[in-house]
């Protein structure tokens, strides 16, 4: 996924990705792995954000004071689910990069070699 963000100045940028209930998150740096699952959910998946400086990686789960970290299957039901909130702090424009890896075994050749592919490091 590649976000183009337009601008000029000084900006902030978030982005949300937002996981189901069952699934949780093991984080390695700017890479994700997504834990759990039925057999509805890929088990197997995770999302590696190419990191500019400037960018910060946040994951709530079930908070109350910003409404963040909930989903909900049908009316009145919710439950607490995983959000990683990537925020980008500086000049526009910029090229906001994630790429979901979902060979079914994460290779960390396979993830160094996409982040040196952008040169950037975890």
């Amino acid at each position: 996924i590649i976000d183009l963000v337009s601008g000029e100045g000084i900006h902030t940028v978030k982005r949300y990705y937002h996981f189901a209930p069952e699934l949780s998150l093991q984080q390695d740096g700017a890479v994700f792995r997504v834990l759990g699952g039925t057999d509805r959910v890929i088990t197997n998946l995770s999302l590696i954000n190419v990191v500019q400086n400037n960018c910060q990686f946040d994951v709530q789960k079930g908070r109350l004071d910003k409404i963040q970290g909930w989903a909900s299957e049908r009316y009145a039901i919710k439950r607490p689910a995983c959000v990683i909130t990537a925020t980008y702090n500086g000049g526009l424009p910029i090229e906001l990069i994630s790429v979901f890896e979902s060979s079914g075994k994460v290779c960390e050749e396979h993830i160094d070699e996409i982040l040196r592919t952008y040169n950037v490091s975890r």
